[in-house]
């Protein structure tokens, strides 16, 4: 593929620049670093029960920039992993799980034992969804929407935890239904263990973008949106919720309402190396209309209405499959030794 140089370097800079400020990307060898909310509790027992546990992949990616009346837009959508892999790869973090739950001395409860209490069965049938549940996240305003696929365990359900302003209004009154956390906390008692949540947010790129403001309005810079493709997981989302018996408790600042207490990452956790390439997919009218679109890093920007897609695929799905399980490995390991070991 022929790139003009200029444009390769100046739109790569830019990238790596706005990514770096919109995600605080650690060096790839750094240990990840883990945020908590009220560990403390998971002291309540040395039991555990691991009542939902997802792995959510990103299908498709959205951003848009903007700078006065200048939009920029980036789309990219990854081709060619099958559901069959993103199931490996649930099962694999699911049993990396257990494990490392179990190194660091809590007992943990078999899924037999928990779906066998009727408050489990209750919740799991009216909040559950089949694996993978599919979401649409629209950007409201935007023009454009992510796709997520919310793989979980064979035998298990799915279910929507998002942290932060994900997924559609029901979706977000459900995360934050505090009666749902208060009925787990009569679940905690019914099976004599503190019930852990598993959430993992996987991404094959990452996305920055300009935005709107007074300074970027009166030096009428041009907007800009990129997506950076790469293996990673993301902060905040990629997380354990604990709920102990005493059910849900607010978070004034993690958003996480309906839980007693969690561990996060705090920064993304990005892969040492890229299996990922990206292909421009504009027809040449769309490119002809167009400009400054760097098909390395996906920047596009301009001083009007600009839009830019790209098709991003794996070395192969093996590949895929290894890089996402070391990288959620790492993930759980360290997520499980911010809990702290076992009183």
């Amino acid at each position: 593929m022929t790139r003009h140089p200029f444009k390769q370097t100046l739109t790569g800079l830019l990238a790596g620049l706005l990514t770096a400020a919109a995600f605080h990307v650690a060096p790839a060898m750094a240990a990840p670093a883990i945020g908590t909310d009220n560990v403390e509790a998971i002291k309540e027992n040395k039991r555990v029960a691991i009542d939902r546990f997802c792995i959510e992949f990103y299908t498709q990616l959205f951003g848009e920039g903007r700078s006065g009346r200048s939009t920029a837009r980036m789309s990219a959508e990854l081709k060619g992993i099958s559901e069959q892999t993103r199931q490996a790869i649930t099962q694999q973090a699911y049993a990396d799980t257990v494990l490392a739950l179990q190194k660091a001395g809590y007992e943990v409860v078999d899924q037999a034992t928990l779906a066998a209490q009727p408050l489990f069965r209750e919740l799991d049938d009216k909040y559950g969804k089949p694996s993978p549940y599919v979401v649409e996240d629209e950007k409201m305003m935007e023009g454009g929407k992510q796709i997520s696929h919310i793989v979980a365990p064979e035998g298990m359900k799915s279910f929507f935890q998002s942290g932060t302003a994900r997924g559609d209004l029901s979706q977000r009154m459900e995360v934050q239904n505090t009666a749902i956390g208060a009925k787990q906390g009569e679940l905690a008692k019914a099976v004599n263990a503190t019930l852990l949540q598993v959430h993992v947010l996987a991404s094959f790129g990452t996305v920055s973008s300009s935005k709107n403001g007074f300074l970027r309005t009166f030096a009428r810079v041009g907007a800009k949106a990129g997506i950076d493709a790469q293996p990673v997981l993301f902060p905040e989302e990629t997380q354990i919720q604990i709920i102990n018996s005493g059910g849900w408790r607010t978070f004034g600042v993690s958003h996480r309402m309906g839980h007693s207490g969690a561990v996060y990452l705090k920064e993304p956790l990005v892969a040492t190396s890229n299996i990922f390439e990206m292909r421009d997919t504009q027809t040449d009218g769309e490119k002809d209309k167009q400009t400054a679109i760097n098909f390395l890093s996906s920047m596009v920007g301009g001083n009007s209405s600009r839009t830019g897609t790209a098709e991003v695929t794996a070395s192969s799905e093996d590949a895929y499959r290894s890089t996402y399980q070391a990288l959620i490995h790492e993930a759980v390991e360290s997520l499980v030794a911010a809990l702290g070991p076992v009183n």
